[in-house]
């Protein structure tokens, strides 16, 4: 599961729970530790992001373009919001300085950890 499930859209943060139908409040990678110990991440391309007018998620999907033509991000979504949102994302000219700090932020942890 990704990490950007609500957490690169700042749509979801540490200490807020779920409504009791929706899948995520029962799925190990949305439980109150693993969403702040990833927290980081997203607090590190918000830093990027502010440098460029852009969403954690648009730096994400500009660095997953950064890496090369063998790499094509698909991000998913079920609105168009988000979905406009993505599009911006190839403008981002992430500098050398941008890509070394994303670099240097934690791995992501998961359910699968």
């Amino acid at each position: 599961m990704p990490l950007g499930n609500g957490f690169l859209t700042e749509t979801l943060t540490p200490g807020e729970g779920f409504e009791p139908d929706d899948l995520s409040a029962r799925h190990p990678h949305f439980t109150a530790d693993m969403r702040a110990a990833n927290q980081p991440i997203v607090a590190g391309l918000r830093r990027v992001g502010r440098r460029h007018e852009a969403t954690p998620a648009q730096v994400a999907l500009a660095w997953a373009l950064a890496q090369g033509p063998a790499v094509g991000p698909v991000p998913g979504t079920r609105t168009a919001r988000w979905a406009v949102e993505n599009t911006r994302a190839p403008e981002l000219a992430l500098t050398p300085g941008d890509l070394a700090e994303i670099a240097a932020l934690p791995a992501a942890r998961g359910s699968w950890d």
